[in-house]
């Protein structure tokens, strides 16, 4: 199989819309990410803090319509001055009735939607105002309606930048709090070059009964396979 056909297959499984970057957005591999776990999660509600220019909120619509990811909800969150700027600049996001932008002060718009709709988030991405305080409000708004097992993307998550200390603090703090299983994906811990991007994953704990089903199905799979090998040895096909 050449570069070409493999390009193709790849495209058959997953599909990207063209992305577009500004800086203080989250990036092409950051989408990329994104994306894996959107086919991952298969979402119906979406929360994301920041909407800032529009252009993570129109990734995800474009991305979910490219791969029929169907009935998906997007819920973007920001101040109303930029709300209204970008309806004003776009009439992509009048146009298209899966994205809600609401308009108010985080936290508390978005304790008002999720008050309001009751419905579980699948999958949220917290990029407003990067202080401790906003960032720890954030999540700990979002955590009691993700449903178990749900991603939390937290953009700027930066190690070793003094610029962000109050972001990672306030993720550290809170994965510790509530259990949460942390990925960073920041580039400076690779080498000691300048920080590029960075952002941290966070994944919602399973709930122990379910732990514990997931333990007794791998358990259940060891048997049968022991059970395959020991039939195909002694009785022959």
């Amino acid at each position: 199989m050449n570069a070409v056909q493999t390009n193709k297959l790849i495209d058959q499984i997953v599909r990207f819309p063209k992305m577009a970057h500004q800086p203080g957005s989250i990036g092409y591999v950051e989408k990329i990410i994104i994306g894996q776990l959107l086919m991952i999660s298969q979402p119906k509600l979406i929360i994301e803090t920041g909407t800032f220019h529009g252009q993570t909120t129109r990734f995800l619509n474009e991305f979910i319509s490219l791969n029929k990811l169907g009935g998906c909800q997007i819920a973007t969150f920001d101040l109303p001055n930029v709300i209204n700027k970008l309806t004003e600049n776009s009439s992509y996001f009048k146009n298209n009735t899966e994205i809600e932008l609401v308009k108010g002060w985080l936290p508390e718009s978005l304790k008002n939607y999720l008050n309001e709709n009751q419905k579980p988030v699948d999958f949220a991405i917290v990029d407003a105002l990067h202080t401790y305080s906003a960032v720890l409000k954030e999540l700990k708004t979002i955590h009691p309606w993700l449903k178990d097992g749900g991603y939390i993307f937290c953009h700027d998550y930066r190690e070793n930048d003094p610029n962000y200390e109050g972001v990672v603090y306030a993720v550290d703090t809170f994965a510790k709090k509530f259990h949460y299983d942390i990925l960073p994906l920041n580039n400076s811990n690779l080498n000691a070059e300048e920080v590029v991007w960075g952002s941290a994953l966070l994944r919602k704990p399973l709930k122990k009964r379910q732990q514990r089903l997931k333990v007794i199905f791998y358990q259940l799979q060891v048997v049968y396979s022991l059970m395959a090998n020991t039939i195909k040895r002694y009785i022959p096909l």
